[in-house]
């Protein structure tokens, strides 16, 4: 390991800048075939990952498992690393030896964080690495309960098959992993579905020597802590909701504080407001016109500044 390995994996800045002005390779590799923006991401440095991007440092590099440094980046948590790398255009969808996606490294992991963000920026739920297994079937094979509730709350599929037939729940059972099969049947997950060995999920744990925990789990006497603090947050919404009268009011005040943006036809409006003429024929006209104003849909009375601080006023609604 270089010595730019070793400031990179401690985050010092300083050190590293000296070392490169003095001619250290920045892209030498460890016994890993890991450059130094491995080891940065991996330990979230992001100030040494955008000093390596001035100097058109390869931000994509690849170790000897095929991952990059936004797959390091994704497996180890390091959001704000994740983040500088995305803004630099580095491809979320890149896969490594095995096909595994930052995403998929992200739920492996269970660092949700990461999980969203990588969403967010366009990562689709369905994809399969070379096994066929999604986000959700690695986050249930490895005990990744806030990833694998994340997901299968965004509505993702508990019952698809991976390459070998097995569902979320296979792979949750074949680790033992109690919480996440809790919540594989929470959502919908079924318990009789077999995969090429024909097994059902509890079977297939069984066979893996963890069939009490799992019969617990599909029971609902072993639960999913997710579940368990969504449930908690959904029974103390219900018990606190507003009556009819608050609702009411709630609705009303959305509708009566709306901040209007003044268009081209209200301000065309106002400035065809003519004045008041001498005569009275003139008179009875001018004020047919200024009635047909306030019935005009765009009409926005002139209390800009009470708008402004309060929302439009409420002359505008009763008088359309």
């Amino acid at each position: 390991m270089a010595p730019l390995h070793i400031a990179a994996f401690h985050g010092e800045l300083s050190c590293f800048k000296a070392l490169a002005e003095k001619g250290a390779d920045m892209t030498t590799i460890n016994t890993k075939g890991q450059e130094p923006i491995h080891l940065a991401v991996m330990r979230n440095h992001p100030e040494i990952v955008k000093y390596m991007f001035e100097k058109s440092v390869n931000l994509e590099s690849q170790c000897f498992q095929g991952k990059q440094p936004l797959h390091y980046a994704a497996q180890h948590g390091s959001l704000e690393s994740l983040i500088v790398l995305v803004e630099r255009n580095c491809d979320i969808d890149i896969g490594d030896n095995s096909g595994c996606v930052p995403a998929h490294l992200a739920s492996k992991s269970d660092k949700i964080d990461c999980l969203r963000f990588l969403v967010k920026q366009g990562c689709t739920l369905d994809m399969t690495q070379g096994e066929g297994k999604t986000f959700a079937h690695l986050a249930a094979q490895n005990g990744s309960t806030k990833c694998l509730h994340w997901l299968l709350e965004k509505g993702v599929n508990p019952n698809a098959a991976d390459g070998y037939g097995n569902t979320v729940g296979h792979c949750a059972a074949e680790k033992g992993h109690a919480e996440c099969f809790n919540c594989y049947v929470q959502h919908n997950g079924s318990l009789s579905v077999l995969n090429e060995k024909n097994e059902t999920p509890i079977q297939s744990g069984r066979r893996h020597g963890a069939p009490v925990r799992l019969e617990k789990a599909a029971k609902g006497e072993l639960q999913c802590s997710q579940c368990i603090a969504k449930n908690k947050r959904l029974d103390w919404e219900f018990a606190h909701r507003p009556s009819a009268v608050e609702a009411g009011i709630i609705q009303t005040g959305q509708i009566a504080y709306t901040n209007p943006v003044s268009t081209k036809k209200s301000q065309k409006t106002r400035k065809l407001e003519p004045p008041l003429p001498n005569s009275a024929k003139g008179r009875a006209s001018q004020a047919s016109n200024v009635s047909n104003l306030f019935l005009t849909q765009n009409y926005m009375p002139v209390r800009d500044i009470t708008t402004k601080f309060y929302g439009q006023h409420l002359d505008s609604y009763t008088n359309k």
